[in-house]
C-alpha cells in the first residue's frame, strides 16, 4: 500500500471516512522472526539466548545427561558462590552454579548447599559434604558422556 491509498473505515450505514494510511516502520530484527513469536537469529544482533534454570541437581543432571551430544564444545561449568558473611557473622551461605550451553540454550543449575561457619562445625561439615557429592555427580556424568568439567559460570547474555 502507497501513502496515496486510503483506508476506507465502515459505520453504521453511512458513508466512509477516508484518512489516509501511513506503512508502519520496518523493523528488520521483528522481520527475521522463526516461527510465531519466537525471535531468532538477525541481522541486527547475536542470536537470542534463553537460560533454563534448575534447582535439583538431579534434574539438572538428567537434564544434561540426556541431550550430553548437544553441549556446545563439550565443556560443563561449575563454581561454588558464597555469600558474603553477614555483619558480624562468621555464617557464608553455599550455592553450587553449574551450566552448559545445550542446543544453543544455557542449562544452569543454582543449588543452595547450605551455610559454612567459620568454625567448621557441624553444619559446616554437612555443607562440604553435600558439595562433595554434587561434585563427584559432575565428575562421573562428565567421564560417562566425554564431557569436561571446567571452572567458572555463564554470565549475563
Amino acid at each position: 500500500m502507497s501513502q496515496q491509498e486510503v483506508k476506507t473505515v465502515e459505520g453504521g450505514g453511512a458513508a466512509a471516512t477516508a484518512e489516509p494510511m501511513t506503512p508502519p516502520a520496518f523493523d528488520r530484527a521483528v522481520s527475521k522472526q522463526k516461527g510465531p513469536g519466537r525471535p531468532g537469529r538477525n541481522e541486527i544482533g547475536p542470536p537470542l539466548r534463553v537460560r533454563v534454570t534448575f534447582e535439583e541437581p538431579a534434574e539438572w543432571l538428567q537434564e544434561v545427561e540426556e541431550a550430553a551430544e548437544l553441549v556446545d564444545r563439550g565443556v560443563i561449568r561449575y563454581t561454588l558462590r558464597y555469600d558474603p558473611p553477614g555483619e558480624g557473622y562468621g555464617m557464608r551461605k553455599v550455592e553450587l552454579v553449574a551450566g552448559a550451553v545445550v542446543g544453543g540454550e544455557i542449562v544452569e543449575l543454582v543449588a543452595k548447599a547450605g551455610v559454612v561457619w567459620g568454625d567448621n562445625g557441624e553444619e559446616s561439615l554437612v555443607t562440604k559434604k553435600r558439595v562433595d557429592t554434587w561434585h563427584a555427580q559432575l565428575v562421573d556424568l562428565c567421564g560417562r558422556k566425554g564431557l569436561a568439567l571446567k571452572g567458572g559460570r555463564f554470565g549475563a547474555v
